[in-house]
């Protein structure tokens, strides 16, 4: 993320935030695994040091125990902006989808793809 500053809302990955849909029918359990778009918990970037942006809740101080320091230079730093939730949740629910319509495609179909991921045919000898 660039252009970051203190008081930015950014999101977090957490894994053990599960959300799952709810009950059916009167069903003890909702079916189902949890809601993908809601492991994505929203933060605040409350401090920062030369190296670290620090993150915590929304409206906590930098001092907080329960902060987190992400570096600023690294490209994978964890923190999202809602634009990149949004595409990551995008390729979450349809990456699979769109690779298996792939892999049935028919040759027009196939080549044209090709052409638009500049594919570089193989040749087999």
């Amino acid at each position: 993320m660039t252009n970051m500053k203190i008081g930015d809302i950014v999101y977090i990955f957490d894994s053990n935030h599960r959300v799952y849909p709810p009950k059916k029918d009167n069903n003890a359990y909702s079916s189902g695994g949890p809601i993908y778009r809601e492991h994505f918990v929203k933060r605040q970037i409350v401090g920062e040091t030369t190296q670290s942006w620090i993150v915590a809740f929304e409206g906590a101080q930098a001092d907080v125990r329960y902060a987190t320091k992400h570096k600023k230079k690294e490209p994978r730093n964890g923190l999202y902006t809602l634009e990149q939730v949004e595409e990551q949740v995008w390729m979450h629910n349809n990456q699979y989808h769109v690779s298996e319509a792939v892999r049935h495609a028919d040759y027009a179909t196939l080549r044209q793809i090709a052409s638009l991921l500049n594919y570089k045919e193989r040749f087999n000898a």
